[in-house]
C-alpha cells in the first residue's frame, strides 16, 4: 500500500493501482466526521504543517479508559467471558477493578 496524493492505493500483483474507498487519508476522515458533528480526540502529528485542534481533556480519558480496559484484559476469565451469567461477570469486573485500583 502506498499514499499517492489524497488517498491510498494498493499495487496489485499486476501492477495495477487500485483505490480503495474504505481507507481514506486522514485529514477526509476528519473532516467527514467533523461534519457529521463529532469531536477530534486524537491529537495531530507534530510534523503535520497545519495542526488541528483536539479536546486535550477528552483525549486524556479516552487514554486512561483504553489502558483501564487493556489491564482489564489481562484477567483471564474476562477476557474469555467465562461466567455463564451477567450477574457473575459483572461481579468478576467488579473484583478485578478492585485489584487494579489497589495495584
Amino acid at each position: 500500500m502506498t499514499w499517492r496524493g489524497r488517498c491510498l492505493t494498493t499495487r496489485h500483483a499486476k501492477g495495477h493501482n487500485h483505490s480503495r474507498q474504505s481507507l481514506r487519508c486522514p485529514s477526509e476522515v476528519i473532516n467527514h466526521l467533523c461534519d457529521a458533528g463529532k469531536n477530534v480526540v486524537i491529537p495531530f502529528k507534530r510534523c503535520r504543517k497545519h495542526p488541528r485542534d483536539y479536546d486535550k481533556h477528552l483525549y486524556r480519558t479516552r487514554y486512561l479508559t483504553e489502558q483501564f480496559l487493556n489491564k482489564l484484559k489481562q484477567y483471564r476469565s474476562i477476557a474469555t467471558l467465562d461466567d455463564k451469567t451477567a450477574y457473575n461477570f459483572l461481579g468478576a469486573i467488579h473484583i478485578a477493578a478492585a485489584v487494579i485500583w489497589l495495584d
